[in-house]
């Protein structure tokens, strides 16, 4: 048994789904995202604010690699407690954006276990989805989410370098769920409309997670009753036959009256309390902290 074999095993055990593909398919990935744009599949405008942190260049990130690796991780939502007008307020948090500490521990997994046959790790900044579709990690769903095998859509992916060669990999056509074959649902419970038959890709400029995670206004014509998260969006997900039951995990975290106005008001980040930073840390939530009190204004509000 060689190497990566051994080491997907290892992973595997550990919980974590791991494919590999020589370094060189980098520009690849670079190449389907770059056609996409120009052809007007992928919003530029979508691509210059969400994907401009792309580096398809390894020498930047690990000068001696030789293999991309991606990883998946099955991961659960939150549920997390906010105290408004007198009454406990519970809002979930979908799965993916609260990535600490599960992705440190896993990547310091994988660092140990490569260390001991003599390689070295390093993040790879990378359309994790895509890597992940044309290495036969994941599918493809109609909502143009990954899924893999259990976990469905509930995981998350990481991109990493490694010095380490490749010896097998699997380089193909990024292809859909066969139970997407016969099966709408998420396109009639999508609120925005922005996933459609006759397109593999969705409307992403049209989806109600790309407006809830931008700092501008939303759109008139998007229906405050729409929102379900305080980031993010689950109706597709929630509604899909092809995933499991979502796992909804108690986050433990109570913001009380005050810390709710602060953040609603997005009261500088310099200026709150110690403990309140500390709660919206541990929440994976200071990266989008000038966008959630006015999703969360939003959420309070269907309670009024």
């Amino acid at each position: 048994m060689g190497i990566q074999s051994d080491l997907s095993r290892q992973f595997e055990e550990a919980g974590y789904m791991v494919r590999f593909a020589p370094v060189n398919y980098v520009s690849e990935l670079e190449n389907e995202i770059l056609r996409r744009v120009e052809c007007g599949e992928i919003d530029s405008n979508l691509y210059q604010k969400h994907m401009n942190w792309f580096d398809f260049d390894h020498v930047n990130r690990m000068s001696t690699a030789e293999t991309v690796m991606i990883v998946s991780f099955p991961h659960n939502a939150s549920n997390v407690d906010f105290l408004w007008k007198g009454k406990t307020r519970e809002f979930i948090i979908p799965p993916t954006y609260i990535f600490n500490p599960y992705e440190e521990e896993m990547i310091n997994l994988l660092r140990e276990a490569m260390s001991a046959e003599g390689y070295s790790l390093a993040r790879a900044a990378l359309p994790e989805k895509l890597l992940a579709a044309r290495t036969g990690l994941a599918r493809y769903g109609r909502n143009n989410i990954t899924y893999i095998p259990k976990a469905g859509s509930y995981h998350r992916l990481v991109a990493l370098y490694t010095d380490m060669p490749c010896e097998e990999y699997v380089w193909q056509n990024p292809s859909r769920l066969d139970e997407c074959e016969n099966c709408s649902a998420c396109m009639r419970r999508c609120p925005t409309g922005c996933i459609r038959e006759d397109l593999f890709l969705i409307n992403a400029s049209r989806c109600l997670t790309y407006f809830n995670e931008n700092s501008e206004p939303f759109p008139a014509w998007v229906n405050s009753e729409w929102h379900n998260a305080i980031v993010g969006c689950l109706k597709c997900q929630s509604i899909c036959p092809a995933n499991p039951k979502l796992t909804i995990e108690k986050s433990g975290v109570v913001f009380s009256e005050e810390e709710v106005k602060q953040i609603i008001a997005a009261v500088p980040e310099e200026d709150l309390s110690s403990e309140t930073k500390e709660k919206l840390e541990s929440l994976c939530l200071l990266f989008c902290y000038p966008i959630i009190g006015r999703n969360l204004e939003v959420l309070l509000s269907l309670y009024q």
